[in-house]
Order: C-alpha cells, then sequence, then structure tokens
C-alpha cells in the first residue's frame, strides 16, 4: 500500500513539473548616463512568474519587498539614476517574448536606458518574424514644454534578438517620439513587422528583446513590444501541383465563357 502511494505521489511530482513551465528568463537595465560624465549602471531585475490558464505562457512581473513595481509602488531613485514603474513580459517557448516597461528619469540631464528581456528555449528553426511590433509614449513629467525619446545610433529603439543577435529592428535609427507642451504627452509605434516578415533561416536556442531609448530630463517614458519567430512551411510538390491545376481550371473556365 505504501509504494502504490509513493508511486502515485511521485507520478502526481512528475506531472506538475511537466506541465509547469520553468523558463531560465533573464531581464537587465542598463542607465548610461555617460554623455555627460555621468556613470553607467547595470541592474539585474528581479521579479516572480504566474502560469496562465493553459499553462503555457508565463507572466513575469517585477517585484521588490513591497510587492509588484508600479505606478503605486516604484522602484529606484536619483541614486540608481532611474524610476521603475512597471516591468512586465509575457514567455513562450513556442516561442514568443513581450517586453513591457515604465521608467522615469530622474535627472537632470537625459540619459539611454536600455532593458534586455532573454529567453532559452528547445532548439527551434525559424525562418521569419511574426506579430512583432513596438508602441512608445513619453510624457512631459516635469512640465517644462518638452519631452523626447529618442534612438541611439546605431541600433533602433527595438532589437528582435536571435541566440543575441539583432534579426529584426524596429524604430531605426534615428527615430525620435517627443512633443512641446507642459505636461503633453504623446505616442508613436512602428508595426512595420504586421503580420510576418521573412528572418534567418536559422535554429534559435534563445530570443529576446532589447528596448533601448534615450529619454530627456526629468521625463517618463512608457513602452509596450512584442517578438515572435515561426517556421513558414516550404511548399511541396504536391501543393504547387495543386495551386497549378486550380489556375489551369480557373483558366479554362474562363475562356469557355468567353
Amino acid at each position: 500500500m505504501f509504494s502504490r502511494r509513493l508511486a502515485l505521489l511521485v507520478g502526481l511530482v512528475s506531472l506538475l513539473a511537466v506541465s509547469a513551465p520553468a523558463f531560465a528568463v533573464s531581464i537587465t537595465l542598463e542607465v548610461d548616463g555617460t554623455e555627460t560624465g555621468h556613470a553607467l549602471r547595470r541592474f539585474n531585475l528581479n521579479g516572480t512568474s504566474t502560469p496562465d490558464a493553459s499553462g503555457e505562457v508565463l507572466q513575469w512581473q517585477m517585484t521588490d519587498g513591497q510587492g509588484v513595481v508600479s505606478d503605486g509602488n516604484t522602484w529606484g531613485s536619483m541614486n540608481t539614476g532611474v524610476i521603475l514603474t512597471g516591468v512586465e513580459s509575457l514567455l513562450k517557448e513556442d516561442p514568443f517574448v513581450t517586453n513591457t516597461v515604465g521608467l522615469i528619469n530622474p535627472l537632470p540631464f537625459a540619459q539611454t536606458f536600455t532593458i534586455t528581456v532573454t529567453l532559452p528555449i528547445t532548439a527551434f528553426a525559424y525562418n521569419a518574424t511574426i506579430n512583432s511590433s513596438i508602441g512608445v509614449t513619453v510624457t512631459d513629467a516635469n512640465g517644462n514644454a518638452t519631452v523626447s525619446g529618442s534612438s541611439v545610433s546605431p541600433t533602433g529603439i527595438y532589437s528582435g534578438l536571435v541566440n543575441g543577435v539583432t534579426i529584426l529592428t524596429l524604430m531605426p535609427h534615428s527615430t525620435s517620439v517627443s512633443c512641446a507642451a507642459s505636461g503633453c504627452s504623446t505616442t508613436a509605434s512602428d508595426n512595420t513587422a504586421l503580420p510576418q516578415l521573412p528572418a534567418g533561416p536559422g535554429v534559435a536556442t534563445s530570443i529576446g528583446i532589447t528596448l533601448k531609448v534615450r529619454l530627456s530630463a526629468f521625463d517618463q517614458v512608457g513602452i509596450t513590444s512584442r517578438f515572435e519567430i515561426i517556421n513558414v512551411p516550404e511548399p511541396t510538390p504536391l501543393m504547387l501541383l495543386g495551386v497549378g491545376l486550380v489556375g489551369l481550371a480557373i483558366a479554362g473556365r474562363r475562356k469557355r465563357q468567353q
């Protein structure tokens, strides 16, 4: 009886281990004020992960000692050179990733902020990107009637990564999202990768998104982004034959009608 119960318990634990994704995601932040003679700071961000109802998609959220980082529970200060109002990522080994971040530049000079999400995956053959995009909203947080979030040469604001190498750039250099009124806010997006673009081909063992933006002093930016790769099947000889036969049938029908 004991052996049977032990076997049942081991089986249940194994089932849970298989059904619950355990992604070794890495999320890093770099704050660069060196253009104005200030420090370069790097942070590895910590968070918690929760699977969705399917168990296949994981929602990662940055947390601190008080809970999830948000507008009401910010992380950072003038000492860190950044105030984060939220960092979130959706992850799936199918594979896709999202990278959503909100931050404030608390210092009296422009800084460059780089946040990277990296997801190791099981080897995945790909030849295209799909449903990949970015949206950027900048806000004049200090009311001085100017705000700007811009790309930094030579990269764009968005880099879709496979095995650490950029295969998709959105909002390429030189992109600038800005407005010039007290307390103003404006949004720009780049959907040129929708619905899909050819890429590679290759075999991915990791995917990710790097967001890199230079933000004006005392201002705020929010960025949403998504990156996904797929393997589009090559047309088979049978499929090509079928397409050809359909074309011949349509051509024949038109000729008879004439």
